[in-house]
């Protein structure tokens, strides 16, 4: 059997399942127990009615008090099946050797954080079954604005706290830019990185 014809298959004898013999469709009670079934922590008790009424409400998309075959299909494919079957993913941001070990390692922060912790996390999360795993990576080129080591390569404005000959890593320094309401940009001088 075809992924497609057991799908239709399990959509239907799920919907069969939940609706009353000789009935067209689900009414609100029997997609209540369907609701009860779907998610396990489904509380009858705590009122849960706006949330299944509006449910019900958006399933029902000819608005006749029940959900019918068609109906239920529709939520099965656009709604259920996201649920019973979701689609994982990570995002594994700017875990690279300069926040690890280098000029801006995390250990060197204020937090004092020790940043090799996070790398057996990390690759013991990416053993998991993800449907897709992304990493990003933090880069700059060698004249990139941010670095401490190129703060003399642009205008200062005159309103800055401090010049480019005074200015330690981390101080704030305002460029020069004529383009901006403003006048001015300000940037956080940091050490030279991820190039």
């Amino acid at each position: 059997m075809s992924a497609s014809e057991e799908f239709k298959t399990n959509v239907e004898e799920c919907f069969e399942h939940y609706s009353l013999p000789g009935n067209s469709g689900l009414q609100e009670k029997e997609f209540a127990e369907f609701l009860a079934h779907l998610f396990t922590d489904y509380n009858e008790t705590i009122d849960r009615a706006l949330i299944r009424t509006q449910l019900f409400t958006q399933f029902d998309v000819d608005h006749d008090g029940k959900i019918d075959l068609i109906e239920f299909k529709n939520m099965w494919s656009k709604w259920v099946a996201t649920v019973l079957q979701p689609k994982s993913a990570i995002v594994v941001v700017d875990v690279q050797n300069d926040f690890i070990s280098g000029t801006l390692a995390l250990g060197n922060c204020p937090a004092g954080e020790d940043p090799n912790r996070i790398i057996p996390v990390v690759n013991s999360l990416t053993k998991l079954p993800w449907r897709m795993v992304v990493y990003t990576y933090d880069w700059h080129p060698e004249n990139h604005i941010s670095f401490y080591e190129n703060r003399k390569n642009r205008p200062v404005h005159h309103s800055s706290n401090v010049t480019a000959e005074e200015a330690k890593l981390q101080d704030t320094i305002r460029y020069l830019a004529p383009s901006l309401q403003s006048g001015f940009y300000e940037q956080i001088l940091w050490p030279r990185h991820c190039l």
